[in-house]
């Protein structure tokens, strides 16, 4: 039991520590990062042998905070939000 709460204790530090040794962002990435919220983009190309063909679009949205953020050169990315959106020959399909 001892040695549970030992290394339960341990883990818990281990994953705190983490986050406040975590690296900064190089100079270069950091003058390169778009501040504040921001989409991108893929297109989709799919088969299926029921419905055939189809295309759509994955979209992905980022926010990266602001440059006062004390994380802004920590993290790549503050939140993300991802989106799928197809069509097929039977129809639309939207996925999460």
């Amino acid at each position: 039991m001892k040695k549970t709460v030992v290394c339960f204790i341990v883990l818990c530090l281990f994953f705190a520590l983490q986050n406040a040794m975590a690296a900064r962002l190089s100079d270069e990435d950091l003058s390169k990062k778009i501040e504040g919220w921001y989409p991108t983009g893929l297109p989709l190309v799919n088969y299926d042998s029921d419905n055939g063909f189809g295309y759509g679009v994955r979209v992905y949205l980022y926010n990266n905070g602001t440059r006062d953020d004390e994380y802004f050169a920590m993290h790549h990315i503050r939140c993300s939000s991802t989106d799928s959106f197809t069509k097929q020959p039977m129809g639309i399909s939207t996925t999460k």
